[in-house]
Formats: structure tokens, C-alpha cells, sequence
């Protein structure tokens, strides 16, 4: 999605990602031959009439997509939120857990979240939250339960030795994604908008 809506906008919206692939086609796959990750990003830049190493920057790295300058030339916004009121308030740590052998044992840690900066690791076994010992799930269960002003107090097991960690929630991520037309819209936009979509703005 990212590469069409770059060549798009590049193109004044006369080409598209389609068109890239019709051109590796013709070129090489009518002829039973492959062709390489090089080949694909010459095809994109030839196809958009610039370079995009901009967009292909998201293929090699971890770095997250800034959907804002691909879906502005369209008139479109990306708009992160929550689905509802009450999961904004939610306190959040960060971790989960599940049961081993008997021990409650943290299973995910989300990255830079409290979990990761009160030093929290995956296996470490959960003894006790705020002087309550726990079994089975009961950890996340007493947890659900704060708000985030409220720090905890975990005691934890890790290779043979017990450690004492604090950590403070945070708000939750936020767990909507949608995409919103702005308002007024320019005729670029709109043009742009409707090539793509095969639709009218109205």
C-alpha cells in the first residue's frame, strides 16, 4: 500500500504499483525468468519516476511506517485512539504471564513499556505483588484491578535468587487505527483520491 500510494502521488496519480508489475511481466516473467529484490526497486523508481528509498526503508529496517506524508497527497488521515472511553484510564503494564509447573511465569514483555524499564524478563517467575503471594493467573488479575498512579512492588525469581522490582503503569496503547478524510479536501487531492479508489470524494 505504501509503494502505490508513493507512486501515485510521484506520478500524478497516471501510475501505480499495478503498473510496476505489468512491467516485470512483460520483461521477464512472460519468459518463465525471476527476477531479483533489485530489479523490484529499480522497477518501483522507474515506475514512480523518482527514487524510493524513502517507502523502501520500511522493508529493511523496523522502523515504523509514517503513513501522515503517504496519505496526505490524498486527502486522508491516519487517526490512532481507543475503542472505547474506559481503555484509555486502564493501567498498563506491559506483561503477561501464564502458569508452569505450578509457578506463575512471565510469558511477553512488550517492548518500552513499564515491564521493560522496571527490568522485568521473560521466565521470571512472579512471587508476589505488594505482599500478596500468587497462583496461577492471579497477578494480572490484582493488577487489572489499579489505576495508573499506582505503582507495585513485585518479588520475582530468577535463575535461583529472588529480587525485589517496582513498576509504574502507563496508559495503555491504543488499540484503534482508522482512516479519515480531511476536510476541505484540494482538487489534487481529490483526483488523487478518486484514481485510486475508483470512487467520488462526494
Amino acid at each position: 500500500m505504501a509503494l502505490d500510494l508513493s507512486i501515485r502521488a510521484a506520478s500524478d496519480g497516471e501510475r501505480g504499483l499495478d503498473d510496476v508489475f505489468r512491467m516485470l511481466w512483460e520483461q521477464y516473467l512472460e519468459d518463465g525468468q525471476g527476477y531479483t529484490d533489485d530489479t523490484f526497486r529499480t522497477a518501483c523508481d522507474s515506475t514512480a519516476g523518482q527514487s524510493l528509498e524513502d517507502v523502501f526503508q520500511y522493508v529493511t529496517t523496523t522502523t515504523e511506517i509514517d503513513w501522515d506524508p503517504l496519505l496526505e497527497p490524498f486527502g486522508l488521515l491516519l487517526v490512532r485512539g481507543y475503542t472505547s472511553p474506559e481503555d484509555s484510564t486502564q493501567a498498563y503494564y506491559g506483561f503477561q504471564t501464564r502458569e508452569k509447573d505450578g509457578r506463575l511465569v512471565v510469558s511477553r514483555i512488550d517492548h518500552g513499556t513499564p515491564a521493560t524499564r522496571a527490568g522485568l524478563s521473560v521466565h521470571d517467575e512472579l512471587i508476589s505483588i505488594d505482599g500478596y503471594r500468587l497462583f496461577s493467573d492471579a497477578g494480572e488479575k490484582i493488577l487489572s484491578t489499579r489505576t495508573q498512579d499506582m505503582e507495585a512492588t513485585l518479588v520475582i525469581a530468577r535463575d535461583g535468587k529472588t529480587r525485589t522490582l517496582r513498576i509504574r503503569p502507563t496508559a495503555p496503547p491504543q488499540n484503534m487505527i482508522s482512516i479519515v478524510r480531511v476536510e476541505p479536501p484540494t482538487e489534487e487531492q481529490q483526483a488523487l483520491y478518486s484514481g485510486w479508489l475508483q470512487a467520488s470524494w462526494e
